[in-house]
């Protein structure tokens, strides 16, 4: 069995955070040490990421073992909720011995993704609102960091061209990004996709997805707060922090189309 390293611990891991797919054996960072987890996004989604790495490290008997070392929010209030739950969650109980994060290591502010970054860390999870996913994905690679980006990477199309030419960087510097397309790491899902590209149906000459669900929270203003931080506060519900629900969450419908077909669309239409 090859030994496996920090790239093909992270190519074996996904599920909405990192929950790793296959079993990896003997895996720590280049200096012997676990590996440093930081996140950039201190949200819902952010906090169920570094619960899920966790949790992923405890299932293969902490091998390879992570420590989560830094966070960081555009808002101190979020970074304050995040410490929070490190220390009183039940969530995080097991797994305390891990956290590392201190008052000093939760950035806030627009620019704390790049002190995430700057703090010694080996991996980067990417959950702060996909507006900022380009930049933010842009910085990690610069400074030679594996990466989970939530999906989507991007918002529009300049942001998702930018993310092309990121990940043909991050492929020159042996370098793993993975992102939160979990359907393509579910076994069900697996299975009944390589059933369907056996032939179990016949020839597929089209395919159709839907998602229910219900609908999305809103914060109100704030007395005084500007515009800025209450869409990003808001940002379901404004284009260019989230792109749209079909950009946000039906993503991973059309995620399983692609997989289906084994191939990408060449012309999308909007109505």
């Amino acid at each position: 069995m090859t030994e496996p390293t920090r790239r093909t611990f992270l190519q074996s891991s996904a599920a909405a955070g990192l929950t790793l797919a296959s079993t990896t054996a003997g895996l720590y960072a280049a200096n012997g040490q676990p590996l440093r987890v930081g996140l950039i996004g201190c949200g819902g989604r952010g906090t169920g990421a570094v619960r899920d790495i966790l949790e992923a490290s405890a299932r293969l008997k902490n091998n390879p073992a992570v420590e989560i070392v830094a966070v960081g929010d555009a808002f101190k209030e979020q970074t304050d909720r995040i410490l929070r739950d490190f220390a009183n969650s039940k969530n995080f109980a097991p797994y305390r011995a891990q956290i590392k994060v201190t008052p000093e290591t939760a950035f806030h502010g627009l620019d704390a993704y790049q002190k995430v970054i700057n703090a010694g860390v080996d991996i980067v999870l990417l959950a702060a609102p996909p507006g900022f996913r380009p930049q933010h994905l842009a910085a990690a690679i610069a400074a030679g960091k594996h990466v989970f980006t939530e999906k989507p990477v991007a918002v529009d199309a300049a942001g998702a061209r930018l993310c092309y030419s990121l990940i043909e960087k991050a492929n020159t510097q042996k370098l793993s990004v993975v992102a939160g397309t979990q359907r393509r790491h579910q076994k069900g899902y697996i299975e009944t996709i390589r059933r369907l590209h056996d032939g179990a149906i016949g020839d597929i000459v089209a395919a159709r997805c839907s998602w229910n669900g219900t609908g999305i929270w809103f914060r109100n203003r704030r007395p005084g707060q500007p515009d800025a931080a209450y869409q990003i506060y808001n940002w379901y519900h404004f284009l260019w922090t989230c792109g749209d629900h079909i950009v946000e969450q039906h993503v991973h419908n059309l995620d399983v189309i692609n997989c289906v077909l084994n191939d990408h669309p060449i012309r999308a239409v909007g109505m």
